[in-house]
């Protein structure tokens, strides 16, 4: 059987996420997960409910291997990559969270000329060792802020 890689962008949808599930920002990353796992997949958030029907739909015939979470350089950015890396375990032989420096929103001539570059190196990155054990990957590109 072929094994497919899972890059995602992450963005904070989550935050919204959490607000409309009340589920409180303030709880130990472990326990946010837990609550998470008690809701239907789709109305938590971008990053949810499209990877985990991208590799239901999608990958039938392929067992999802590693995910990679791009997050961005941000405290909310990195609480994120961390609950969602919680999350995902169940579903990923492993889960691996990337924090793109200057990939940030409000730092617009950084994130411009450092942070879109240093998206995409680390993006070749990812793709050349899973190329190199053999598998391959898709790109989900659904959260975070579009340039």
């Amino acid at each position: 059987m072929n094994k497919v890689n899972v890059i995602a962008t992450v963005g904070i949808s989550l935050l919204g996420g959490l607000k409309r599930h009340n589920i409180s920002v303030e709880l130990p990353d472990e326990e946010i997960v837990k609550e998470l796992l008690r809701v239907d997949h789709h109305t938590i958030c971008a990053e949810v409910s499209s990877t985990l029907s991208f590799i239901r739909d999608q990958l039938t015939e392929e067992e999802p291997q590693d995910l990679y979470l791009l997050t961005s350089d941000t405290p909310d950015g990195k609480k994120i990559g961390n609950i969602l890396k919680l999350y995902f375990q169940a579903f990923f032989r492993q889960v691996h969270v990337f924090s793109i420096e200057n990939l940030n929103g409000e730092k617009p001539e950084l994130f411009k000329n450092e942070g879109l570059r240093n998206l995409v190196k680390t993006i070749v990155q990812i793709v050349r060792v899973t190329s190199n054990r053999g598998d391959r990957c898709v790109i989900n590109a659904t959260g975070g802020y579009k340039a």
